[in-house]
């Protein structure tokens, strides 16, 4: 039993740091867009070419976990409130996963199916993806680094993590057995289940 959309943020989950157009791309030599000022220092890091001391560093069991979701036919979707789509898709661009079907690496941003990047609740990211997707609700999994009561009362399980850690394999685990636990016990609709 595996859900059919895992959802991730993307700071303090994908990636610790913060990525944000009022502090990115601020620097005397800085491109006009910020995303045009995002580097890539090595497979886990990026910096802004204009600031060096602003990076953000991937999560390093971030493309185990996206192969891993992929690999049992789950949806990857993006929900973040970041205030820049663009930088965001930038820096997911620059990150990479291996894509189960092909055994390539890939850039996230490609094997991601809803990028739901935009400054607004993420309840209503939730009502988009379940509009487009016809998922129910209780098989979506969310990870993030707040509990978010308006996405849990659509019936979406949210499983809270460390942002100064990112997601780790081992939450992730956890959050999938706990999605599935709930589910057999509820016999249909899931109940959410407090955060890791």
């Amino acid at each position: 039993m595996f859900p059919k959309l895992v959802a991730f943020d993307t700071e303090g989950i994908i990636f610790t740091g913060q990525l944000s157009e009022d502090v990115w791309g601020k620097g005397p030599t800085a491109a006009p867009k910020p995303m045009d000022n995002i580097h890539k220092v090595d497979e886990f890091t990026l910096e802004d070419k204009s600031n060096r001391n602003n990076k953000i560093k991937m999560s390093p069991d971030i493309p185990r976990i996206i192969n891993d979701l992929l690999s049992k036919g789950a949806s990857l979707a993006i929900v973040s409130r970041n205030t820049n789509k663009d930088l965001c898709d930038r820096a997911l661009y620059y990150f990479q996963a291996k894509d189960p079907k092909s055994g390539e690496m890939k850039s996230i941003i490609k094997l991601v199916r809803y990028d739901e990047v935009v400054n607004e609740p993420k309840s209503e990211h939730f009502k988009r993806i379940h509009k487009w997707s016809k998922c129910n609700y209780t098989d979506m999994v969310l990870f993030d680094n707040k509990a978010l009561q308006a996405v849990k009362n659509l019936g979406v399980v949210v499983n809270k993590c460390s942002p100064e850690t990112g997601l780790s394999f081992e939450t992730y685990s956890k959050g999938i057995e706990r999605w599935a636990v709930n589910l057999k016990q509820n016999n249909g609709p899931a109940q959410n289940l407090k955060g890791i």
